[in-house]
């Protein structure tokens, strides 16, 4: 082999590297501080919503920038059932904190405070029990309370809302 195949040669695997690293950047690129995002429906869809009377209402969604907006805030649902159930959450939900605010008053738990224990409801083995908690805001949809005595309390008032709602 002389001098300028060779070159040639060491030329060509040099370009066969640099498509191959290219290659593996991209990928990298993509698995990289990728955020995720939502998947809109594709141009007309039935779907269902809460009007302005919190009554559950059908919408054409045509995939429009309203649309999209709509869709993104969770408050566009594809069947009804799922936006009834969506209802249902939510005004247990609001009924349950009216509720603590009215049995704790200002109370806001300090998730710096190791020595505060924080009550939280939760639901294991088919039924709803207390737990306690020191740190860590667990992400529930309930609020948590200041005390065991005020967490089973609104057992005893929502319990079986409760289970109805969301287990």
């Amino acid at each position: 082999m002389n001098k300028e195949q060779k070159i040639q040669e060491l030329s060509n695997k040099i370009e066969k590297s640099r498509a191959e690293i290219d290659e593996l950047k991209k990928e990298l690129e993509e698995l990289q501080d990728k955020p995720y995002e939502i998947n809109y429906p594709i141009g007309y869809k039935l779907m269902w919503y809460l009007d302005d009377c919190a009554s559950v209402t059908s919408y054409q969604y045509y995939n429009t920038a309203v649309d999209r907006v709509f869709y993104e805030s969770g408050l566009l649902f594809d069947t009804k059932e799922e936006a009834e159930q969506f209802k249902r959450e939510q005004a247990l939900i609001k009924k349950i904190k009216c509720w603590a605010k009215e049995q704790q008053g200002d109370w806001q738990p300090n998730w710096n405070d190791v020595n505060e224990i924080k009550y939280h409801i939760s639901f294991a083995n088919n039924r709803l029990s207390i737990w306690p908690w020191y740190t860590n805001n667990l992400l529930t949809k309930l609020p948590c309370f200041k005390s065991q005595e005020i967490a089973q309390a609104c057992i005893d008032e929502f319990g079986d809302e409760i289970l109805e709602v969301f287990c």
